[in-house]
């Protein structure tokens, strides 16, 4: 599993693009992923462009635009992706990005079952605060600031795992660089 997690306005959801489109990669149609009640928990197939054969799983949904993302799957959908995480079959690749599912809980999960790389994409706070002015965002500093503190939480038990940190200074680095080195994870992910 390859897994975007950072602040708002950090381009996780640009980044992921950017990494389906290097490994060749469109989504289909997204589907329940977990059978439960609420049913929240939903995923896309990812496909090869040219011969159409399924590579992997996105987990989210395809907003407009093409941006993935697990923050556009509902509320209730953390306790159903754990289970999912716990029991099913896994694919060779999974990609996921987002607030969401970029948890603790979920990434240990994922890790007990195979090789987990997160991806940790941050800027300084002044950066983010000039993106998120430019994109019209309504998120309140506390919730952004949440959000920085949930991924940097994330990014520490993911080391204490053992599991593979990319950072990324997106104030530094263009995301098709981002995207760049985390294709390569990902490709060795699915072959191997």
């Amino acid at each position: 599993m390859v897994y975007l997690v950072g602040p708002p306005a950090t381009g996780k959801s640009t980044v992921m693009a950017l990494v389906r489109d290097q490994l060749g990669l469109v989504t289909g149609d997204w589907f329940r992923l977990w059978p439960d009640q609420h049913g929240e928990f939903r995923g896309q197939p990812l496909e090869d462009v040219i011969s159409g054969e399924v590579r992997g799983l996105s987990l989210g949904i395809v907003r407009e635009g093409g941006y993935s993302g697990t923050d556009a799957i509902g509320m209730a959908s953390h306790s159903e992706a754990l289970r999912w995480a716990e029991q099913a079959d896994m694919p060779a690749l999974v990609l996921g990005e987002g607030r969401r599912l970029g948890t603790i809980r979920f990434i240990t999960a994922m890790a007990r079952r195979g090789s987990v790389t997160l991806g940790y994409l941050w800027a300084p706070q002044d950066v983010l605060d000039q993106r998120c002015a430019a994109r019209g965002s309504n998120q309140n500093m506390g919730f952004r600031l949440g959000s920085a503190t949930q991924a940097q939480n994330t990014v520490n038990a993911a080391r204490s795992l053992g599991a593979q940190v990319l950072s990324f200074d997106t104030s530094l680095v263009s995301a098709e660089e981002c995207a760049r080195d985390l294709a390569r994870v990902a490709q060795g992910s699915a072959r191997g």
